[in-house]
């Protein structure tokens, strides 16, 4: 480096999910560039994120996975459904996630990882891409860029969760099923549902999410309280509702079917995570699209010509899935009240394994059409016929 300057073919900004997934492939595959600078804001890396996913293909962090579950439960005042899963249900704690990417990156030599600095802008220069950074500047040929988007117009549905990773005094869950929808909770005017992950019989991740219009903040955890005071009450083997908070996590996610690669045809700079839309709108799934889209990443790499014209970002999902999501998210901004019915109605009436596929971006048109036979008729005919709601 000199005054500050220094040069790589690559630079991944960001080390989280999608920044990280894409560098573990690179340190794996050494052909691909020479060198590759990952550069973070964070000091250190943070246990404050879960992923999950249902697996469908092998991707780099199957030795990460938390746990699995192959049965799930969804429920609401009403119903309450069961559900065996054809394929199972995976949790990647970030803790973990974050100890296999240290280890990785740390053995190969063409690979960087490099934490506590804060990017201030990629800019194109005659010598290639200029990432500024508070240490000084990498140029690059290619960066992959995972900052976090721009916040969504107002109106725009927003998930908002707050979650606490418990141990209790006694046995007070079922660890072989996870519970996806609790909506026995206090609606208040939004969507609001309970999640919780059984790790053991005395250890869970308990997260209270709503569905609420932009802007949000991070929601209250009172409600998370009383569910969780409720559940252990009514767990005849506790005889306690004491527990201890190990961890916590929070965040805000948009649900907008619109965000996704801005650049089209080939660029030298790529939007990666959120900002390249790597979550699913109608459900907040981001983990498996980002292993799928790192994997396509590196199938554009292995041709070589990337360093003369840039990558094409992928995008997964087709067009007429993104109008599915448009539509469903578009009710649910107008018709809050409905959302319990509309997600118990999607699981107890859509063949598991034909709406894991759909909300996992391999839906055939007879997985779309099981989709749309499972919703309540009347309110999606009238969803159709109105102008689409800015919230979509």
């Amino acid at each position: 480096m000199r005054n500050g300057v220094e040069r790589a073919e690559i630079v991944i900004v960001g080390a989280g999910l999608a920044g990280s997934s894409l560098a573990v492939r690179l340190a794996r595959r050494p052909d691909l560039a020479s060198r590759v600078v990952v550069l973070d804001a964070e000091p250190t890396a943070r246990n404050d994120r879960t992923w999950c996913s249902w697996r469908f293909d092998p991707h780099p962090f199957s030795r990460s996975i938390t746990a699995s579950w192959h049965r799930v439960l969804v429920q609401d005042e009403r119903r309450s459904v069961p559900i065996e899963l054809p394929r199972p249900y995976d949790c990647v704690r970030a803790a973990d996630f974050h100890v296999q990417v240290a280890e990785e990156i740390s053995t190969t030599g063409h690979v960087e990882l490099r934490r506590g600095v804060s990017v201030r802008a990629v800019r194109p220069g005659a010598d290639g891409l200029r990432v500024e950074h508070d240490e000084g500047t990498v140029l690059a040929r290619l960066v992959f860029d995972s900052r976090p988007p721009p916040a969504p117009p107002d109106g725009t549905l927003v998930q908002a969760f707050v979650g606490w990773e418990i141990e209790t005094e006694r046995d007070a869950f079922d660890p072989s099923m996870a519970t996806l929808m609790d909506f026995r909770v206090p609606q208040d005017g939004a969507i609001h549902f309970v999640y919780a992950l059984p790790f053991a019989k005395r250890r869970a991740l308990i997260e209270s999410t709503w569905l609420v219009p932009a802007p949000a903040a991070v929601p209250d955890d009172r409600p998370l309280l009383a569910w969780l005071r409720a559940h252990l009450r009514s767990q005849a083997q506790a005889g306690s509702d004491d527990f201890t908070i190990r961890r916590r996590e929070h965040g805000l996610l948009t649900m907008s079917a619109d965000r996704g690669p801005t650049v089209a045809g080939r660029s030298r700079h790529v939007a990666i995570g959120l900002r390249g839309g790597a979550l699913r709108a109608s459900s907040g799934y981001a983990f498996d699209r980002v292993q799928r889209i790192s994997d396509a990443l590196c199938r554009q790499l292995e041709q070589q010509d990337w360093r003369q014209a840039g990558l094409e970002p992928p995008r997964l999902d087709a067009r007429i899935d993104r109008h599915m999501d448009r539509l469903f998210l578009s009710l649910l901004a107008r018709r809050p009240e409905l959302g319990p019915r509309l997600f118990v109605d999607l699981f107890a009436h859509c063949p598991a394994d034909r709406l894991l596929r759909f909300l996992a971006d391999r839906a055939s048109t007879a997985d779309r059409w099981a989709v749309v036979r499972a919703l309540p008729t009347a309110p999606m005919l009238r969803q159709v016929t109105l102008p689409t709601h800015r919230a979509a």
